[in-house]
């Protein structure tokens, strides 16, 4: 009799999880999709242009910084007294540990300490800002063949500026009007340029900001590349500048290339990926 009720215990129990199972399930599921979504955001940099998918959960705790900020008022509880600190917007906060979609944080004075959601704090923007920082520093790593193979012509046109010759000619070059892309299809192909006419199609490019992540006074160096590139069939000349641009690490070298045609910069991309700089 007792291994009859047994098996009847068994056969309810049985017959009960499979009644209850879709609703766990779907319960479960909805659960671990809620927090899949909450480490992983898409982050735009608006300055550069780009877009950066980050996933919490491909970061060991070595890897994450150890401060961010919060982006909303949170409180914490305080470690010593009853009660909460009230943590303003953008305030940094320590970041201690990780746990799921939780950060533990600390103040700075040490007296509050607590968890977070993930989503309170800037975390994205600055795993962004570094995948970013990474991407530039293998872009600045570019050949540097193009900067030490031109340095005695470098040398020279150093020395023609301080002549002045290379001055007025490169204003005289700036006052010349634009001409349209319908006249100059007009006047057919122009001839190849000469280093200096590169390092002015380059400056003057800049200049009328086709290119948006560095400034002429960012440049700290001009080069003619004497040999031409051909790139998707087409065949270029071309010029570097070396500039530097401010991440979250500091100022950073990077090497832009400037593709010439026809006398004038159609694009720019960065020396050592090819990638086109926005």
């Amino acid at each position: 009799m007792r291994y009859a009720y047994l098996l009847i215990l068994f056969v309810g129990l049985y017959v009960l999880g499979r009644v209850l199972s879709p609703y766990v399930t779907d319960a479960l599921i909805d659960d671990g999709s809620k927090r899949l979504a909450k480490l992983t955001r898409e982050v735009k940099l608006a300055k550069e242009g780009l877009k950066f998918k980050i996933n919490l959960a491909d970061y060991n705790e070595r890897d994450l910084p150890e401060r961010v900020k919060v982006v909303k008022e949170v409180t914490l509880p305080l470690v010593d007294v009853e009660g909460e600190k009230v943590i303003p917007r953008d305030s940094e906060v320590l970041l201690k540990s990780r746990n799921g979609d939780r950060f533990f944080v600390e103040t700075e004075d040490g007296l509050a300490k607590g968890e977070i959601g993930v989503d309170l704090t800037d975390i994205f923007q600055i795993l962004a800002l570094r995948r970013h920082e990474e991407m530039l520093e293998k872009q600045g790593s570019g050949p540097a063949r193009s900067e030490n193979s031109e340095e005695a012509s470098q040398a020279t046109q150093e020395s023609e500026k301080e002549e002045g010759g290379q001055i007025d000619e490169e204003e005289s070059m700036e006052k010349e009007p634009e001409v349209d892309e319908e006249e100059a299809v007009e006047e057919g192909p122009v001839g190849d340029l000469d280093a200096e006419g590169i390092v002015a199609a380059m400056k003057k490019s800049v200049e009328a900001r086709i290119v948006k992540e560095f400034k002429v006074e960012d440049v700290q160096e001009w080069l003619a590349l004497p040999e031409k590139e051909t790139i998707d069939n087409v065949e270029y000349q071309v010029g570097t500048a070396k500039y530097k641009t401010e991440t979250i690490f500091g100022l950073k070298d990077v090497l832009a290339k400037g593709l010439i045609r026809n006398g004038r910069v159609e694009k720019w991309i960065y020396a050592n990926t090819g990638m086109q700089i926005p």
